[in-house]
């Protein structure tokens, strides 16, 4: 979360991502949506 509002905020200036920042940013998110389906269905991360 805190990183999607800087990325925001950001983008709100006007500072648009450079087109290798964007594709970084988009394997980064990829990758923490993985993760994060993972971890959906693992005990040890129930709460």
């Amino acid at each position: 979360p805190v990183v999607e509002r800087q990325l925001m905020l950001v983008r709100r200036k006007n500072r648009s991502l450079s087109t290798a920042a964007q594709a970084l940013w988009d394997v980064v998110r990829g990758q923490g949506r993985a993760l994060m389906a993972g971890r959906e269905g693992d005990p040890l991360y129930q709460i």
